[in-house]
């Protein structure tokens, strides 16, 4: 009996965790941050921005910001002249996709080998499968910022079931109009998945909101 009541109260103290604070993405920039599943040693997402006449893309995150000054010439040039992956599979962003007859946007993440093989993906699936166990605060950010790219996160913790993130989104429609501050908490599994969002609260305001867009997509406006 009393075996139950102490297994029972160590998986009620890991449920509740402290809450910690995290930084934002662009904070973890060191191959230190993240272990990478064997063999991958550096990974990237990308925006590219696909114009009828010519494409080219923008470095959004990387797991190791001195890694493409370590390349081979070589490397880099194929790495910079990749085409993107453009089909119904991709997940990275849909919120943010923007066709127009002048200008795509199409969201990829790339890994390098340490056999200098370069291999292009497309989906938040494909990126959670290079990172192991999530056993790091830069891949814990990384994947709440997969998650939730447009809204501000503000802390974590880890359950006994996952996750949890709590954070701040303003939600808008058209480009302009008065800000609603909604505080959510979101629910993921132990890989990260996530599970579900709850409304905590939301304050209204006075301020007029202009909806926050990457740099890459001005330049399809």
């Amino acid at each position: 009996m009393w075996k139950i009541i102490i297994y029972m109260l160590v998986l009620l103290s890991f449920s509740e965790a402290r809450w910690q604070g995290i930084y934002p993405l662009y904070h973890y920039d060191r191959a230190s941050d993240f272990n990478l599943e064997e063999g991958v040693e550096y990974l990237e997402i990308r925006a590219n921005v696909v114009y009828p006449w010519k494409k080219s893309h923008r470095v959004l995150f990387s797991t190791d910001k001195t890694y493409m000054s370590k390349m081979s010439q070589t490397l880099q040039e194929t790495l910079n002249a990749l085409a993107p992956i453009d089909n119904r599979e991709n997940n990275l962003y849909l919120e943010h996709k923007r066709n127009s007859s002048s200008c795509r946007i199409v969201y990829n993440a790339v890994i390098v080998t340490n056999k200098d093989k370069i291999y292009k993906m497309n989906t938040i699936q494909d990126i959670r499968s290079v990172l192991g166990t999530i056993d790091t605060e830069g891949e814990i950010a990384l994947l709440l910022w997969l998650h939730d790219y447009e809204n501000t996160l503000e802390q974590y913790r880890r359950t006994f079931q996952g996750f949890e993130a709590t954070g701040w989104y303003q939600p808008m429609i058209g480009e302009a109009q008065k800000c609603t501050n909604r505080e959510y908490k979101r629910y993921f599994d132990r890989n990260m998945n996530f599970v579900m969002e709850v409304e905590l609260r939301k304050e209204k305001s006075n301020i007029t909101c202009v909806r926050w867009m990457p740099p890459t997509l001005l330049e399809c406006r």
